[in-house]
């Protein structure tokens, strides 16, 4: 059943305000996704500030508007289109449709990157695609912190060495005298 020009229009609001406020927006082509997966990846993008909107191609482009409509982000927009919207970390929801694409050789057809924008930057479908391969947020914070942490306790256990090593030989020496 066709949607009303009220319920386009706040499809259109919500998708404008999306636009804006997302740090990465993703554009999908899915095909014969079932309601229970679609509703898996949906969860999963709720708990990493990321969701998920279905909408008409003309209503998807409306809310993109001519300018980035020049740059030919939506020249690929072929079958039924999602737009994913990544609030939190940038390469959340990307990682989220790769892990799915990934769980099992009937998924790889189900969904397929179309392109999207970072900081308001055209990427392609190529690019999407790399964005899902990058580590999270939490990942490099854990990462530098691991780096910053490496040389320190390398420090203390050589500092720490220096005193085991002097104890091992008062030990020895206790126990040569004990002995002879």
């Amino acid at each position: 059943m066709p949607k009303s020009k009220s319920a386009k229009k706040q499809t259109l609001d919500k998708l404008t305000q999306n636009l804006d406020k997302a740090k990465v927006v993703i554009f999908a082509q899915f095909n014969k996704m079932t309601v229970l997966e679609s509703e898996k990846i949906r969860n999963e993008l709720r708990a990493e500030q990321a969701e998920m909107l279905v909408a008409k191609k003309t209503l998807i482009k409306k809310s993109l508007g001519e300018d980035v409509l020049k740059e030919g982000a939506a020249a690929d927009f072929t079958g039924q289109i999602a737009a994913f919207f990544s609030y939190g970390d940038e390469v959340s929801a990307a990682k989220i449709i790769d892990r799915f694409r990934a769980a099992g050789p009937e998924n790889k057809d189900k969904i397929n990157f179309l392109g999207g924008f970072l900081d308001k930057q055209y990427l392609s479908a190529a690019a999407v695609q790399a964005l899902a391969g990058l580590p999270s947020t939490l990942e490099l914070r854990a990462r530098l912190v691991g780096s910053l942490a490496a040389p320190m306790s390398g420090l203390a256990n050589v500092l720490a060495g220096v005193t085991r090593n002097f104890l091992y030989c008062l030990n020895n020496l206790k126990e040569k005298k004990a002995n002879g």
